[in-house]
């Protein structure tokens, strides 16, 4: 394990933040002096986090518990920093109507396999109001897996952690931006380069608008002009396509954690982007030295010092279960197995002779239906080739109209960020015809997305050629798949 430490002692009472990513952990312990502040960070095992996710708690339980016990760390809370691809943003609009006695949360989540389509089995919310007037709430929604803050929360509960709250690295960069530079952009995009992926996010004022995450090669020939496209991608989609060129991005802030990302490299990326008013964030600004410390701890600092300038915390409602509930369970269960076993052994004894008693008068009308079915039996005649080949002709029928059907079912749940509104059958073309709705981006990625899915017939595919769209509005397409 690779560890390397700033700046030592800390009194063990005071809150620490955590950035968990796939190749690096950091920590920040916050202190009255700088001096005092613990920075920590090591390298993860290859495997160990995966895009996120826990694959090895044990493993990282253990690295977690080495570090905290070299640093003296016993922190009552801790500020856990969600990583960029592992949440979703998404605008709803409520009809005040349509809202009756339900709270915006619980309005969202019931929105879920409706009109929002999520890929989370169970999902955490946070929501925030954009914009509100006597008929209509406009909320911009951040939904997370909420499996997945469990599985971190049972990591941090084997810590002896009493409280774990969650936080995004992007409300505390906005926040100390506005803290050093005493105002905020209308409208600003924030780009973070991590180990391997960028993360490109855009602020009305302080509210989380969008959120975009791609991994990158910094060894890839044409990375600077990579770069630059998707920040003018995702400014131009916002721009045309969320705000229907009403407003556009004025600011763009880069932020760098990639320990082989140049600050010269950057500027020169900065410098090919025209049109925008692009800045690198020096966190000295806001507090000298603080850039002596490894880049990936800073993650972890920009979120606990933001916390100070902000009104409202991230809560995704994660509820956990309360240790006398736990109690209460195991108690339960107790109780059950008690009255099973009295179940078993005591009620059977009292009841075997009624039960040996019925089983012999139900085993003596089963002998005698059996006796009246055998002299009662009709020779059913062979039927003949012709009525063969009718069934046989039926049950391809109905083979092929299966397969059909799990066509379609394979389409439909590949649309995640559109609608589909109606979908036509061609057989004698083997040609399905799906009508679907959203913003242009997601129509086409759709597109590319179920012919990388099922465009190969060697795995299993049943798409024979590329699908054919035909754009007919700024939000409705018409896509032709020909079906094996």
């Amino acid at each position: 394990m690779n560890v390397r430490t700033l700046f030592g002692k800390l009194n063990r009472g005071n809150d620490v933040s955590v950035f968990i990513g796939d190749e690096k952990v950091a920590i920040y312990q916050i202190a009255n002096k700088l001096e005092n502040a613990v920075f920590r960070s090591f390298d993860l095992e290859e495997g160990v986090v995966v895009n996120g996710y826990i694959k090895e708690p044990n493993i990282l339980l253990k690295e977690l518990k080495m570090v905290f016990k070299e640093s003296k760390l016993r922190p009552y809370r801790v500020r856990f920093i969600l990583h960029d691809q592992n949440y979703i943003v998404r605008d709803v609009k409520i009809d005040k109507m349509e809202l009756k006695k339900e709270d915006i949360n619980e309005f969202v989540l019931n929105q879920l396999g409706k009109t929002l389509h999520i890929p989370y089995e169970s999902v955490g919310i946070d929501t925030s109001i954009r914009y509100e007037d006597e008929t209509k709430i406009d909320v911009l929604a951040v939904l997370t897996d909420l499996n997945l803050l469990h599985d971190y929360h049972d990591v941090f509960d084997r810590l002896g952690i009493k409280e774990v709250s969650y936080d995004i690295a992007a409300y505390g960069f906005i926040k100390i931006y506005e803290a050093t530079k005493g105002y905020l952009p209308d409208v600003s995009m924030q780009v973070s380069f991590y180990d391997k992926l960028i993360s490109i996010q855009i602020f009305e004022k302080e509210i989380l608008v969008f959120n975009f995450v791609e991994e990158i090669d910094l060894h890839q020939v044409n990375f600077n002009q990579m770069i630059e496209a998707h920040v003018e991608r995702v400014a131009n989609f916002y721009q045309f396509n969320l705000k229907r060129n009403k407003t556009r991005v004025k600011e763009i802030l880069f932020y760098n954690f990639n320990n082989d990302l140049t600050i010269e490299r950057i500027k020169q990326i900065m410098s090919s982007i025209s049109g925008y008013q692009t800045i690198l964030f020096d966190l000295d600004q806001y507090q000298e030295n603080v850039t002596l410390f490894p880049l990936v701890t800073q993650l972890p600092f920009y979120a606990l010092q933001s916390g100070k300038y902000r009104e409202k915390a991230i809560d995704f409602e994660v509820k956990r279960l309360k240790l006398i509930d736990f109690i209460a369970n195991y108690v339960l269960i107790f109780a059950l197995f008690v009255f099973g076993v009295i179940s078993i052994v005591l009620i059977p004894y009292f009841t075997s002779e009624t039960e040996i008693r019925n089983q012999n008068n139900y085993n003596e009308a089963l002998e005698l239906e059996r006796d009246h079915l055998r002299d009662n039996r009709v020779v059913i005649p062979k039927p003949d080739s012709l009525v063969i080949s009718y069934n046989e002709a039926y049950n391809q029928l109905n083979i092929e109209s299966k397969s059909i059907s799990s066509y379609l079912r394979l389409l439909y749940d590949k649309a995640l960020s559109v609608q589909i509104n109606n979908m036509q059958i061609n057989q004698g073309k083997n040609e399905i015809v799906i009508y679907i709705t959203g913003n242009a981006l997601d129509l086409y990625e759709y597109v590319i997305d179920i012919y990388e899915s099922y465009g190969d017939l060697d795995r299993d595919g049943f798409i024979t050629s590329k699908p054919v769209e035909r754009l007919v509005s700024d939000t409705l397409m018409e896509v032709k798949v020909v079906y094996a």
